[in-house]
């Protein structure tokens, strides 16, 4: 199996029999069945419109948190709100590790990053959350970050075998799957693989390629 690569990538995210499949479900947590809607289905049903291209429109980066379990809120820090500071991507011990500036660290992220990065902050949640922030972040948009990304893990470096290795899935494991969708999202997916830990990655946004990706995850049910 190997390390991640942008074309593996590609492969796993269409694979109806791979773990990426379940981890798209409509409920946060838990596995998607065979044939069950997907969050993105759920979500196009209750928008009235494609939610592959509402997340391309940005209209959701201005939500903030609010007193329902299904209240979502991106980029959002205990103490001073939304900051226009890099995101952070990885695990959440390297996440954490990084913003400690130890490498590694069973911290809580958010208490180890507030008011110096972006990270998800997000209540209801399921992978499309997930997806919608990681837009905005990547865009800078409504104050979600400043548009630079930072991989607190290498995504050349995922190793797939540990991806696999487990039913279910784990937090970390969210991952691999961010890095996947990022590679489908920009259209220098290639500089995702060439990033170094703590170098910037900026996505530029290649609406067709997502297009392309949303087509795909559809088609298979």
């Amino acid at each position: 199996l190997g390390k991640l690569t942008s074309q593996k990538c590609s492969a796993m995210l269409r694979d109806p029999e791979h773990k990426f499949y379940g981890m798209w479900a409509s409920v946060g947590w838990e596995i998607r069945a065979p044939n069950e809607p997907a969050c993105f289905d759920t979500y196009t049903e209750t928008l009235g419109a494609d939610w592959f291209g509402y997340v391309l429109d940005h209209r959701n980066c201005a939500q903030r948190p609010g007193p329902g379990p299904a209240t979502p809120a991106y980029g959002w820090n205990e103490d001073s709100g939304p900051l226009r500071k890099p995101s952070v991507f990885g695990f959440s011990q390297t996440m954490a590790g990084y913003c400690h500036g130890t490498g590694w660290s069973t911290d809580w992220p958010g208490s180890a990053c507030a008011g110096r990065f972006n990270i998800l902050r997000t209540s209801g949640y399921d992978f499309c959350r997930n997806v919608e922030w990681m837009v905005c972040a990547a865009g800078g948009h409504a104050g979600v970050g400043n548009g630079d990304i930072i991989f607190t893990y290498k995504p050349s470096a995922l190793d797939i075998g540990l991806l696999n290795d487990h039913d279910g899935y784990h937090e970390n494991d969210l991952y691999y799957l961010e890095v996947c969708a990022l590679n489908e999202l920009c259209g220098n997916y290639e500089e995702i693989f060439r990033a170094e830990v703590g170098e910037t990655f900026r996505c530029r946004v290649d609406a067709e390629r997502w297009a392309a990706a949303a087509e795909d995850l559809r088609a298979f049910g």
